[in-house]
């Protein structure tokens, strides 16, 4: 993968950080809404609620998002991103191209403040 063109970043970037209001909202309807149409096909509205409670919670205060790598090939990305909050964490968030927009694919949590990959 190459690095992200500033363009790409930026859009990646908001997408993530849309997502991230909404939850902060506890809409998560407009949550799912920034996810790609893959994802939004196999995960219902309350399918995603209960994931995102049981596994990413710590979203739900919305804490600041910082991204640290941004890569990507064609129409896909990946971004790394540290999430503040009383217990930083490190993310992967991956991202699709649809539509002239970036959707978010999956995301998961690389480190924990431990060091131990979660």
């Amino acid at each position: 993968m190459a690095l992200c063109t500033a363009e790409d970043e930026d859009a990646m970037t908001a997408t993530i950080t849309g997502q991230q209001a909404a939850f902060a909202d506890a809409d998560f309807a407009r949550a799912r809404s920034f996810a790609s149409d893959s994802f939004r096909s196999y995960v219902t509205v309350r399918e995603f609620e209960a994931l995102i409670e049981r596994e990413y919670g710590f979203l739900l205060s919305d804490p600041a998002v910082e991204v640290e790598k941004c890569a990507q090939v064609e129409s896909v990305g990946e971004v790394q991103v540290r999430v503040g909050g009383s217990t930083p964490r490190t993310m992967i968030y991956r991202l699709v191209r649809e539509r002239g927009t970036w959707a978010i694919d999956g995301a998961r949590i690389t480190s924990a403040p431990s060091g131990i990959a979660a």
